[in-house]
């Protein structure tokens, strides 16, 4: 759905990459930072900014609804207005991501992988 929308409508491009902010920021930075740390990148691992929270909630259902609430609050109306040419799309995906990565980052420097706890 979202290559079909982007090659008839290519604004759409970035609509969709702000959709999924939440997941290619956790999943990309999360990466990033463990293959920086020097961290076997390719085994199981549970440092994720989704399960840092999870854990910290003791809940995957409160997590779950907090990542809807960041979709419905902050990632949608910016998508909206990208795909009403409002605002230019790499602008859009700056404004999308930057509190996410920092979300990431600051979960990664303040709650312990599961295995480091």
């Amino acid at each position: 759905m979202s290559i079909y929308s982007s090659i008839n409508y290519p604004q759409l491009f970035w609509s969709w990459l702000i959709l999924l902010g939440v997941f290619l920021v956790d999943a990309s930075l999360t990466l990033l930072i463990r293959i920086f740390r020097g961290k076997k990148f390719y085994i199981p691992h549970s440092s994720h900014a989704y399960q840092k929270i999870a854990r910290k909630l003791n809940s995957h259902a409160k997590t779950s609804i907090f990542v809807v609430l960041v979709n419905v609050i902050w990632l949608s109306p910016l998508a909206f207005l990208v795909a009403l040419e409002k605002i230019e799309g790499i602008l859009g995906v700056i404004f999308a991501y930057a509190p996410l990565i920092f979300l990431v980052y600051y979960l990664d420097k303040n709650l312990p992988d599961k295995q480091d706890a």
